[in-house]
């Protein structure tokens, strides 16, 4: 699936929604809680959504290797 922003607003919003519910209590830990889930919404969406397409790859290694196009997942 490539990148959306719909699902990733989806993905933010489901996770800010546990953080509430988990601290109902406007503060400092809230704050926080709802800023991790916020990362950690965009670092999955990109982790499962995003590829990575190199064109060339010539001259990245030193000693004999293959160039050309590659494609890869962002870990």
């Amino acid at each position: 699936m490539a990148m959306n922003g719909a699902v990733l607003g989806a993905l933010i919003q489901a996770k800010v929604d546990v953080a509430v519910a988990a601290s109902l209590v406007a503060g400092p830990a809230q704050r926080q809680a709802i800023f991790k889930a916020i990362g950690e919404a965009i670092v999955e969406h990109i982790q499962g959504s995003a590829v990575v397409v190199v064109a060339s790859v010539t001259g990245v290694t030193t000693g004999p290797g293959t160039s050309g196009p590659g494609a890869g997942t962002i870990t």
